[in-house]
């Protein structure tokens, strides 16, 4: 019980969460890992950093004043694992394959539950292939412990799934939700 009030407090501050979506054309394979970092505003102009399956890193990209950023992940292993920083904390995500990955509280708390360890920062700086191997493992069971626990917090129109991939509907604000 304390985790879902834990979690739909976390939905509660977080009120910019669309996402910069990466699809592909025809015949065109997508070799980015696109996004938009939020943490109840929009994280901009802040590193965001990269690790692949084995551990190699990525080129580092900034978020944009939307807050959206791209990292090139040509020759890269999926899945991948993603951070930024912002003002209240270090955020993370993992992108199961190159595409849309969204940064926000609701992501860390996925994949920390998906990592057994609540420290983000952590869990991005010693990451080991057998991490990440684990993460991407629980990924799909913790994201359906959390979506179904916010998904009766969020309103109409909104789903828990859109803040992982993009959502660019009504956001959630503190304006929006009244207890």
């Amino acid at each position: 019980m304390i985790k879902k009030i834990v979690v739909v407090g976390m939905v509660l501050m977080l009120t910019a969460c669309g996402g910069g979506g990466s699809g592909s054309s025809s015949g065109t394979s997508v070799t980015t890992v696109s996004g938009t970092a939020s943490e109840g505003a929009l994280i901009t102009g802040a590193r965001v950093l990269l690790k692949d399956a084995n551990g190699k890193s990525a080129a580092d990209a900034t978020t944009s004043a939307t807050g959206s950023y791209s990292i090139d992940v040509t020759g890269l292993s999926a899945p991948f694992l993603v951070a930024v920083t912002g003002n209240n904390g270090t955020y993370v995500t993992l992108a199961q394959t190159a595409g849309t990955a969204n940064i926000n509280p609701i992501t860390t708390t996925v994949v920390a539950l998906a990592a057994a360890n609540s420290d983000a920062l952590a869990v991005f700086t010693k990451l080991t292939p057998a991490q990440i191997a684990t993460i991407n493992n629980n990924y799909a069971a913790k994201t359906a412990l959390v979506t179904t626990a916010l998904q009766t917090a969020l309103p109409a129109g909104v789903t828990a799934a859109s803040y992982f991939t993009g959502y660019s509907g009504p956001h959630i604000s503190d304006n929006s939700l009244r207890w």
